[in-house]
């Protein structure tokens, strides 16, 4: 089995790098936006965004390894989503448990992850609606962190993690927020194909089932005229709280859309010649990230990055340049408390606080600052 961070590709996670598998779209739906190249002034501030946001989440990690969801804006209990965000931030950039300048944050949170494992591989408490979301991405970050240190102490919980993964999905289908519930979605299930296929990148055992299953979910949600993707109904809204969706429109982001591309490409589906992924991806590319007060969404920017980014081209260079124009400017840079983050507000940072806000902004600049000198 293929190592998930080869040399070359080291600093960015697994799930990011497999998509460099797959050729450059070149079957336009309809031209992106045309924008104005970046300028030396833009491109400078952007490569500090990564380390100072790093930073932030070095200063702020508990003394036990976790990272607190609600001591900065977030909802309690989602400490175990949040800390697999931020672990992946630092493990993006390269950093393992015992190599790299935050070596000692990475070692921190792998510990306590690990310590939140449960006999069944559930990572984190079940006594909340989402806590599979938490899991996933503590997965993620578990799976992420063996891959590029190849530490034999990692394989075992990393493994088992994933096997509750497996255990978790619907027969045929896809993942909710339950165990074998009958429920499904397009995030979640988009997410667990994510940690899927980085586990299965660095050479965990994964059953092949769960992509054929994932797949004919996206089929059922994806209208093949649009190539939309509904979270929940086929080519319908994306997901909004119900506090959130007044001021964040669902209408004005494709999430489920960009998931679902992302998703595709890692079961198996090439985008350079997919026309539901080529149809998926020039809408994310329609909406590109802007910096406003109805239009910041992390969680959006970051999947609409992948997104882009494996289909190249016109679509990935407008993003990209749009990206670090929403980000670069608005990252916090004075000195104090908050330096290096991104202030939590946005549809989903009433439950993941500033935390989820920079880990996931790091993450969609991680993936720019690799491959922006690439050209794609």
């Amino acid at each position: 089995a293929r190592a998930a961070v080869l040399p070359g590709r080291a600093g960015v996670p697994a799930a990011a790098a497999a998509l460099r598998e797959f050729g450059r779209g070149s079957d336009r739906v309809a031209p992106p936006e045309r924008v104005e190249p970046l300028t030396r002034a833009e491109t400078e501030q952007f490569r500090s965004v990564v380390p100072l946001a790093l930073g932030w989440l070095a200063r702020n990690q508990e003394e036990d390894g976790r990272w607190s969801a609600s001591r900065h804006g977030g909802e309690p209990g989602h400490d175990v989503g949040v800390t697999g965000l931020a672990m992946l931030a630092f493990v993006g950039a390269g950093n393992t448990n015992a190599s790299g300048e935050h070596a000692a944050a990475v070692k921190k949170a792998v510990s306590w992850i690990v310590s939140q494992q449960d006999a069944e591989g559930c990572i984190g408490p079940r006594n909340r609606q989402h806590f599979i979301y938490d899991h996933a991405w503590a997965s993620l970050a578990l799976v992420e962190s063996y891959a590029l240190s190849q530490s034999p102490a990692l394989k075992i919980p990393a493994q088992r993690a994933v096997d509750f993964v497996v255990r978790a999905r619907n027969p045929y289908l896809g993942w909710r927020y339950g165990v074998r519930d009958g429920d499904n979605d397009t995030s979640m299930t988009g997410t667990m194909v994510m940690v899927l296929k980085s586990a299965k990148l660095a050479g965990l055992a994964v059953d092949d089932m769960a992509f054929k299953g994932a797949l004919s979910w996206f089929e059922k949600m994806t209208d093949s005229d649009t190539g939309r993707t509904g979270y929940i109904t086929r080519g319908g809204a994306p997901a909004r709280t119900s506090t959130a969706a007044d001021r964040f429109p669902p209408e004005r982001v494709e999430t489920p859309t960009a998931i679902a591309s992302v998703a595709r490409a890692f079961c198996g589906l090439d985008p350079a010649t997919d026309p539901v992924i080529a149809k998926g991806a020039a809408l994310v590319a329609s909406k590109p990230p802007v910096w406003r007060d109805d239009s910041v969404d992390f969680h959006w920017w970051y999947w609409g990055t992948l997104a882009t980014f494996q289909r190249g081209g016109d679509e990935w260079r407008t993003w990209s340049a749009r990206l670090v124009r929403a980000l670069g400017p608005n990252q916090q840079r004075e000195s104090g408390a908050d330096a290096g983050s991104w202030t939590a507000d946005d549809p989903w940072t009433a439950e993941g606080g500033r935390v989820y806000a920079t880990s996931m902004a790091c993450l969609a600049a991680q993936i720019v600052q690799r491959y922006a000198s690439a050209g794609r």
